[in-house]
């Protein structure tokens, strides 16, 4: 989620070194890696020995197409999750063609002597769901572009401050706290919290201006059960507004006070954003507005004007 800094920050590198990316050409589709829990790679004539087989994927109770709504359901918010991941997270996000919409191989994934339907892109005829999962990556895109401090030209180590205080990364555990040395090493602990202050030694953008941004919050539970996970009341926020909601699609721009736990479901991830109390009306300037972020006459995001 924050560019794998020990790896790359040296010679003046930046989080854009870290090229992230959930499928490649080679390998299962993002679609795949929850529809299959093993390669099927016989129509290669090569009786399925050819491709890896550490696909670290998962059927979800079904190996492969299914007609369950439940499994079905499921599978679509673990895709939606996994591009959360990719698109939300430092460094340079490298999209695989076709995953916007689902596209499948079948479970192929040496599919390099397949010039056929399994190999090809679905230019024409998706059906309503995956027009609705097309607009969903839209929206995490947008979310990119409109926030900085989902993709810093600098590494991310904690040690940046902003007005309040804040580090420019803190890693949260569900009480809402930050993450302890026994929290990293629970191997039942299935969810955190990353909360970016965007008002923390903030990035010059192309014109050399600073990039100020608001005070986001990502959740993520990857547990199959809900977790109650403590708002923060740092920073001057007051309250954590939903920009996304993997659970919930599209979302619910609702309002939760900090100080108090959200309920967040099994095999889920949110992107929240802090707010202060401000006047109805009062203009706050910010760094961009996404799709699904609310009008200047929404209360203020929690940010240095």
């Amino acid at each position: 989620m924050l560019a794998s800094a020990d790896r790359f920050d040296h010679d003046g590198r930046g989080p854009w070194a870290s090229v992230n990316y959930v499928a490649a050409h080679d390998g299962f589709t993002t679609r795949d890696l929850v529809t299959y829990a093993g390669k099927h790679n016989e129509a290669n004539g090569e009786h399925n020995r050819d491709g890896h087989g550490d696909e670290l994927s998962a059927n979800h109770g079904v190996e492969g197409q299914s007609g369950d709504l439940r499994v079905r359901r499921l599978r679509q918010r673990q895709r939606r999750n996994l591009l959360a991941t990719l698109l939300l997270a430092q460094g340079t996000p490298m999209l695989l063609m076709g995953d916007e919409v689902g596209r499948s191989q079948g479970g192929n994934n040496n599919a390099y002597c397949q010039d056929n339907p399994t190999s090809w892109y679905p230019w024409e005829g998706i059906g309503a769901d995956e027009e609705a999962f097309r607009a969903f990556v839209a929206r995490l895109i947008a979310l990119r572009r409109a926030h900085p401090a989902l993709r810093r030209r600098r590494f991310l180590h904690g040690n940046g401050r902003g007005p309040a205080g804040l580090k420019d990364v803190t890693w949260l555990a569900r009480d809402g706290k930050e993450k302890r040395l026994e929290d990293w090493r629970d191997p039942a602990n299935r969810c955190f919290g990353l909360l970016l202050d965007g008002t923390a030694g903030p990035d010059l953008g192309a014109d050399g201006e600073p990039q100020a941004d608001d005070l986001l919050l990502l959740l993520a539970n990857a547990g199959e059960g809900p977790v109650a996970f403590a708002l923060p009341a740092a920073g001057g926020a007051r309250s954590w507004e939903t920009l996304l909601d993997t659970a919930a699609e599209p979302p619910s721009p609702a309002r939760h006070p900090a100080g108090r736990p959200l309920t967040l479901p099994g095999r889920s991830l949110r992107l929240l954003r802090g707010l202060a109390a401000a006047p109805a009306g009062t203009h706050v300037r910010r760094a961009g507005r996404s799709q699904s972020e609310p009008s200047s006459a929404s209360p203020s995001s929690v940010k240095a004007s």
